[in-house]
């Protein structure tokens, strides 16, 4: 998840020179720039949720039964993250 966070959130060259430099101290400071990416990205991952949740709750009152797939959109979304929040 760390190195996909640079990914969906940053550059994901970071990940790529962690992965492939010889140098123990600079991998350690990609290693922690990317804990600290994939700590950004779970916390924009748990507000989108809840905010796809709402948008959901909203599209159904309690006594309907829900359909089997529901879609929500928000312009606001972040595309680096909103696959993860579909799933």
């Amino acid at each position: 998840p760390r190195l996909n966070a640079a990914g969906r959130l940053a550059d994901m060259t970071l990940g790529i020179e962690c992965l492939l430099t010889d140098d123990p101290g600079r991998a350690d400071e990609l290693a922690r720039a990317l804990d600290g990416i994939n700590r950004e990205r779970k916390g924009i991952e748990g507000e989108m949720r809840e905010q796809a949740l709402m948008l959901a709750e909203e599209m159904f009152d309690e006594s309907e039964t829900p359909p089997p797939a529901v879609t929500v959109f928000d312009p606001d979304f972040h595309e680096g993250v909103v696959g993860i929040v579909a799933s």
